[in-house]
């Protein structure tokens, strides 16, 4: 404040002379004039005064009644402003209450997720008490094994030493009977007839006793058979005990699956959940940057709208210090204009200030755009990922984890949602009323600031002198002169324009058609796997593109050490082209197998002393394994290596290992330019180079 007094006092001593203070004498002698013309056609010739006062009190009084008008509206935004923050803290109380309720929830999923987990370790309990049942059921079965194998030697002896006998002796009476009854039909008389009877019942006699003693024999292996299936009978009944046990482990592990799929559909919508909270921060941040990058911009319009004024200000100041010759005024205009320059580096630091904020802004706006990216493609992963889970979860354990704890539990949660949205909107209100308080303030402390520069009195000092009569007809020629050229130079215009046109008949072009434009979704570009230098995006029409434009960013300068992404996209199918796709187009022999198992992949090339170098990042699908590598390494040994339908010569004819960073490498030695094929696997991920130098890079950043 001391400052600007200092200025008002130095401006006000009536022997420094300003530029702003001719623009005012100007402006008052053009009123004055006007006055004079008026009082002359009334017949009144008034003397020029000296001096023209104008009260203070008639300047101040607009002002005063302006800044108490801006005061009043000030203390409603104020009242408004607190009754909206008692309002907020009423919402916040009862969002707080609702936040209890809706807590039960997440206890009660909490008690779901450990009473599952506690079943899965009865259940684990359970299948080692089966699994001990059934290593003991072996010695359980032998008894009775050992039981029946004995019965069985039993029986097999009975039969060989005690009934084959007698059914030998059966056969010989059978054979003998069969003798008689041909004798008996060929005898003539009857003595020879009953003689032949008499013998057959002699025979027939035999033939009872000795079935009579195959009874008894055949009653001791049926006895033996009683006992062998009796036998038998227990170990069936052991046998389907086992199959039970069997059959109740496999019910006791798919009942482990289910809630192993179950805890892990949690886990995963948890993530989820995590997930969707950061999109809606990174929204929400977003949304702060976009409000603020307008008012960034108002200030920054604002300060160098106050740097112009300020340097037509010492533009005027320099032209007043050359036009004044008095030392002691040059002094005094000097010290002004320190001050100003003073103030004009002030609002240069705020623009500095603003500028970087601004830049801040933009380089906020530019990682928002990579992180929901890479949000929305870990969305769409989890996402999949929890619709396979749920295929192979049962559906009602799913029902009873989503199951609400009490009725009403979902009108809390859209309560509790709609309080949330009502509160954020009344701290928008408030932080209006805010900025509004602020401008209005701001206004006030202007028109204070302005007032003590209104000068009470304003002076008519002696107008200049006026110019000599050849300067005003020399200054008249000049403008006549001036628009006699310009008439002149447009009749000219139109006229050659008018002959150009009959000579050459000089038609407008006919309209060209518009095409109507087909607008496609956004080709979505997944993130890198290893941090890179930067990205080239890359774009074909027809698949045998792909070579050429690879080839073509090869011979491009890349500085040494850095990595570039090298993305392709397929306009005419309007997606990324695929891995398989790159390697057919260079005719590359792989195993088709691992492509099946290769869920994302980053394409890059490496610039190291040798020259440029293809390197390529894939990650693997869990639980998957690259068993087929061994198999192309052979294949490549026997048969060679080809590209592009030629085959390669090789310095080495056999992959060799080496430890780089701690990882072991695959290599295959083309020349010893560092030139090659090398791979290796770490972790989920397959890394493949041209280069060794190549593989190491990749490994480091990975590991970073």
């Amino acid at each position: 404040m001391e400052e600007k007094s200092e200025k008002l006092e130095f401006l006000k001593r009536e022997e420094v002379r300003t530029m702003a203070k001719d623009l005012r004498r100007l402006r008052e002698m053009e009123a004055e004039k006007e006055r004079e013309k008026i009082l002359k056609m009334k017949g009144e010739i008034p003397r020029i005064k000296e001096e023209v006062k104008i009260p203070k009190e008639e300047i101040e009084k607009p002002v005063k009644r302006e800044a108490i008008s801006t005061e009043e509206k000030v203390r409603s935004l104020i009242e408004e402003k607190e009754e909206l923050e008692r309002k907020i803290a009423d919402i916040e109380a009862e969002i707080q209450e609702l936040r209890k309720k809706t807590g039960k929830r997440e206890i009660f999923v909490e008690e779901k997720k450990k009473e599952l987990e506690r079943k899965r370790e009865d259940l684990k309990r359970k299948i080692e008490e089966i699994e001990e049942r059934i290593r003991k059921i072996p010695e359980k079965r032998r008894p009775f094994e050992e039981r029946k194998e004995i019965l069985l030697k039993e029986k097999e002896k009975i039969e060989k030493e005690e009934l084959l006998p007698i059914l030998e002796k059966e056969k010989k009476i059978e054979e003998m009977k069969l003798q008689l009854e041909e004798r008996e039909r060929r005898a003539t008389t009857l003595e020879e007839k009953r003689e032949i009877e008499r013998e057959r019942w002699e025979i027939e006699d035999g033939r009872r006793a000795i079935e009579r003693e195959k009874w008894t024999v055949e009653e001791k292996i049926i006895k033996v058979e009683r006992e062998i299936k009796e036998v038998d009978s227990e170990i069936g009944k052991i046998i389907e005990e086992e199959r039970m046990a069997e059959k109740e482990i496999e019910d006791a592990k798919r009942e482990i699956e289910g809630i192993d799929s179950a805890l892990e559909w949690y886990r995963l919508k948890n993530e989820l959940e995590k997930v969707l909270t950061e999109k809606a921060l990174l929204e929400r941040e977003r949304e702060e940057v976009l409000a603020e990058k307008p008012k960034i911009k108002g200030e920054l319009e604002k300060i160098m709208k106050e740097e112009k004024e300020i340097e037509e200000e010492l533009k005027a100041m320099e032209e007043e210090e050359r036009m004044v010759k008095e030392r002691e005024k040059q002094i005094q205009i000097e010290k002004e204009r320190q001050k100003i320059e003073e103030e004009r580096r002030e609002a240069e630091r705020r623009r500095w200030e603003i500028e970087d904020r601004m830049k801040e802004l933009e380089e906020k706006e530019r990682n928002f755009e990579i992180e929901e990216r890479k949000i929305n493609y870990e969305m769409e992963k989890l996402e999949k990922r929890i619709r396979e889970v749920e295929e192979r979860t049962p559906k009602e354990l799913l029902e009873w984890m989503e199951r609400p704890t009490e009725e009403g539990e979902i009108e809390v949660s859209r309560r509790l949602s709609e309080k949330l949205k009502e509160v954020e909107e009344l701290k928008e209100r408030v932080k209006k009323i805010e900025e509004e308080i602020e401008s209005q303030r701001e206004k006030v402390e202007v028109k204070e600031e302005v007032l003590p520069e209104i000068e009470p009195e304003i002076k008519i000092e002696k107008l200049p002198k006026r110019p000599s009569k050849f300067l005003r007809f020399l200054i008249r020629a000049l403008v006549l002169i001036f628009f006699l050229i310009f008439a002149l130079a447009l009749i000219w215009f139109f006229i050659s324009k008018k002959s150009i046109k009959e000579i050459f008949h000089i038609s407008p072009p006919p309209p060209q058609p518009v095409e109507e434009k087909i607008t496609k979704p956004e080709i979505f570009i997944p993130p890198s796997l290893i941090s890179v230098e930067e990205e080239r995006v890359l774009e074909i029409e027809k698949q045998d593109e792909i070579k050429e434009k690879i080839l073509e960013e090869m011979g491009k300068e890349i500085e040494e050490g850095k990595i570039i992404r090298i993305i392709i996209k397929n306009l005419a199918e309007n997606r990324l082209v695929s891995l398989k796709e790159i390697l057919d187009s260079f005719e590359i022999s792989y195993p088709e197998e691992i492509l099946e198992k290769i869920e994302d992949f980053t394409l890059g090339i490496y610039s190291q002393k040798e020259g440029k170098r293809i390197v390529l990042v894939a990650k693997i699908k869990e639980g998957e394994s690259l068993e087929e590598l061994k198999e192309w390494e052979g294949r490549i040994e026997r048969e060679g290596l080809f590209v592009s339908g030629k085959k390669i010569q090789t310095v080495s004819k056999k992959f060799d290992e080496r430890l780089i960073g701690g990882e072991k490498v695959r290599f295959l030695t083309i020349s010893k330019n560092d030139l090659g094929i090398c791979y290796s696997q770490i972790d989920n991920y397959l890394i493949f180079s041209e280069s060794l130098n190549g593989v190491e890079k990749v490994i480091e950043r990975i590991k970073k």
